[in-house]
This record gives structure tokens, sequence and C-alpha cells, in this order.
């Protein structure tokens, strides 16, 4: 597998959105203007690519207090599993500087994504209830660099 990673731009945008939408159909909130407006804000935007094709992304945004926030991770489904989005949080936490926290908020019900972030040294902060829509619950979890 040839994967390179590089900084998020514009011309990114269409096909982000799309391998979102192909994952959270459900979700309306994955929109290009979302998507841009999170990659005009401060922080680490960046995108993996495969063999020549955008296979995942991650936005992770600079925030007052706590200061970086996941606000968008997606791998392709087609590449899942191949160190992608181990690579992409990686190369964010190779730009923060020690003491720092990573945060990621996700549905308490996504045992996957939790399972994901814990082999990656995230801990669980706390639970959340009507954290993103009323009687959807969170998990808070973070990773100190």
């Amino acid at each position: 597998m040839n994967m390179r990673i590089v900084r998020t731009a514009k011309a990114h945008v269409n096909d982000i959105v799309r391998i979102g939408k192909s994952h959270w159909f459900y979700e309306e909130w994955i929109t290009k203007k979302y998507i841009e407006n999170t990659l005009n804000n401060r922080g680490f935007h960046f995108t993996a690519f495969v063999d020549g094709k955008i296979a995942g992304s991650i936005m992770v945004v600079e925030e007052d207090i706590p200061k970086f926030w996941i606000f968008y991770f997606i791998v392709d489904k087609n590449y899942r599993r191949t160190g992608i989005g181990t690579a992409l949080l990686k190369r964010v936490t190779e730009k923060m500087k020690k003491d720092e926290f990573l945060f990621v908020d996700l549905a308490y019900t996504d045992r996957t994504g939790m399972n994901f972030y814990k082999n990656n040294n995230f801990k669980v902060m706390g639970k959340v209830n009507n954290w993103f829509e009323k009687g959807k619950s969170a998990v808070i979890m973070a990773k100190k660099i």
C-alpha cells in the first residue's frame, strides 16, 4: 500500500464529504459547508492518499480550553484496519506539544470507535447525556501528548 499524508486542501473537501456520508449516511451535519468551515479553523488538518485516492481525513480544531478537539475523522470503508487512521492520528499528535491534550467525543454506543481510541492511548473522561441531540449520549475521551 502506497500511502502519503498531506495537509488537507479545499480540493479534498468533496471527497472527504463523500466518504463521511457513505459511513454516516444518517447524519445531516456532514456537509461541504461544515468541512470547509472546519478547514478554515486553526488546527491540524490532514488527508491520507492511497495510490492517488483519498482514503481518509482528520480535522483537529484548536479551541480555547480544552485546546484540541477532533472535529472530523474518517477512513474510507475500503481502507479501514490498514493503519491509515492510526497514521493520521499520529501526524496530528506529532504537531502537538508535550502535555497538551487531544479530545474527541463519540456516541456512547460506538464501541468500534472507543476501541480504536483506547488502542491509541485515549482515556475515557466521562459520559455526557444529551450531548449530540436529545436522548443521544456521548463519551468524551482524551489523550495526553
